[in-house]
This record gives C-alpha cells, structure tokens and sequence, in this order.
C-alpha cells in the first residue's frame, strides 16, 4: 500500500546531525553575547523620575483636546507643583507647562 520513509544513514550521519549540534551551538553563542552586552547597571533614580516627568507631560498635550478642561488644569497642575520640582532638581516643569496654556485656554472656548 504506502511505502515507509526511511532516512538514509549517510545523511543522517552528514547532515542532520551537524545542524542540530550547529543550532545547539549558536543558542549557546546568543546566550553568552546577551550576556555580555546586558548591562548590570542601576538607572539613576533622578534620571528614571525626570523621564517619567517629561512621558507625563507629553501625553497631557496630546490628550489636552480630548479630556475636560478642569482635568487638564488639575494635571497642569499636578506638573508645575513646587513639590514635585522639588523632588526633581534642575529640571524646570513649570516652563515645560507654560506651553500647554495656550491649550487649556483654547479648550475653555469650546
């Protein structure tokens, strides 16, 4: 009825088993490149509250159209509170805000 697949020994012997044994290898290989190139450094918490000051900001300019007027000053001022500049020193919030009152005033009229 149906023959039976039968798979030679030569490439058994000379193909499978050399890719299998390279595939093997080359895992290894990422494993210990990931290794190396993976930094073991912890961000500077500064660094990490800044960047997530300045997402924060961002993303209430892009929602400014789209969310109330009284959330929208709620959150401005969340961000040009002296108490969350005082957590990050050097980075001036209340000039990055300064720009999004245009926003709000606009938002006020609609």
């Amino acid at each position: 009825m149906a023959e039976d697949l039968v798979l030679d020994t030569a490439i058994r012997d000379w193909v499978l088993i050399p890719l299998s044994v390279v595939m093997v290898l080359i895992g290894v290989l990422r494993y210990f490149v990931s290794k190396l190139i993976r930094s073991d450094q912890v961000p500077d918490p500064k660094i990490v509250i800044e960047g997530q000051v300045i997402i924060g900001a961002r993303n209430l300019r892009a929602a400014a159209n789209f969310i109330p007027a009284k959330s929208f000053r709620a959150r401005r001022y969340y961000y040009s509170n002296e108490s969350l500049g005082a957590e990050i020193d050097g980075l001036d919030i209340v000039n990055m805000i300064g720009r999004y009152r245009n926003l709000s005033s606009e938002q006020q009229q609609h």
